[in-house]
């Protein structure tokens, strides 16, 4: 039997106070795990959220609506590849490889959403 895979969502501000507020509303409107959240510069933070689809979608979806103007964008990613998680908080150890590839991005949701599908669509290994 294949382990259920969860979803992830990933959501951006433009003030770390109200991101830090909309994250607290994401985690307390629905049944999800907050994985990350982390300052991208002076005055903009990301948060990650991890569980089920429908979970993940009401937790964005309030975390958004708290956000309100300080809100950027924000994404679900259902069924996310089992390696995005790991990468995303840095726990992927890599002794050797024969290639390393980049994306680079102008925003966390993009760049998140690269991972995934660099995940599902190739044999690479996300670090």
């Amino acid at each position: 039997m294949e382990a259920r895979r969860l979803a992830l969502g990933v959501v951006e501000f433009d003030s770390i106070a109200r991101g830090i507020e909309a994250t607290d509303f994401m985690v307390k409107a629905a049944k999800v795990q907050l994985v990350a959240m982390r300052n991208l510069c002076p005055g903009k933070i990301w948060s990650a959220i991890l569980g089920e689809t429908a979970e993940v979608r009401a937790a964005l979806s309030a975390g958004m609506e708290a956000g309100g103007e300080a809100t950027v964008e924000g994404i679900v990613i259902p069924d996310v590849h089992p390696d995005v998680y790991p990468a995303l908080v840095g726990a992927t150890e890599v002794e050797e490889w024969e290639a390393l590839g980049f994306v680079e991005t102008l925003n966390p949701t993009a760049a998140v959403l690269s991972a995934d599908r660099s995940a599902k669509s190739a044999e690479v290994r996300l670090v």
